[in-house]
């Protein structure tokens, strides 16, 4: 009790110093730190009540949307926008150091990249990298949801996520990081 209201003032002189900073505080979990992002798009609550801030934490990148269904999901909106980049897509957040699960959401929504091999990227956390060639579209089709987990160690405050082009602009629908 005593730590849940220590943890309720500290929220609340964080909103009342800098509500930038608290828009970025998405929740925690038994204590530890939960962020949850929807990359390219709006402040958005899913299906089981968890929030999903509106897209931060990226260094460039251009927006696209959809409004067309999203197959393989009931959260439709986290996958009808994306954060793409001719290059290296980047995001990073403050942590603490510890140990996570961060899980990558993705959906191809550019009907231009709706084949095989036309859009290969790959996905490096905390400078190693986690997935090669990751292909949206020979994985799960045109305008389908497709997650993929990492499990990380954080040893500098910062989680760094890098989307690294091969073939097209690497993208991406939103990113959830939880403290294990």
């Amino acid at each position: 009790m005593r730590r849940t209201l220590s943890i309720i003032l500290a929220v609340l002189l964080i909103v009342v110093a800098s509500p930038a900073i608290a828009q970025m505080i998405v929740g925690t979990a038994g204590g530890g730190t939960i962020i949850r992002v929807n990359s390219g798009g709006n402040q958005y609550v899913d299906g089981s009540s968890n929030t999903w801030s509106a897209d931060y934490g990226y260094t460039g990148g251009n927006i696209s949307t959809t409004t067309d269904a999203i197959s393989g999901t009931t959260d439709d909106t986290l996958y009808q926008s994306e954060r793409w980049i001719n290059g290296t897509l980047s995001y990073q957040f403050t942590v603490p150091n510890g140990s996570y699960t961060v899980n990558l959401l993705f959906a191809e929504i550019y009907s231009g990249n709706a084949s095989v091999g036309a859009r290969v990227f790959d996905i490096q956390i905390e400078g190693s990298t986690v997935l090669s060639n990751l292909d949206i579209y020979s994985e799960v089709g045109y305008e389908a949801a497709l997650l993929k987990s990492f499990s990380v160690t954080v040893s500098d405050g910062q989680i760094n996520i890098d989307l690294l082009q091969n073939v097209e602009n690497p993208k991406i629908s939103a990113i959830e990081i939880i403290q294990n």
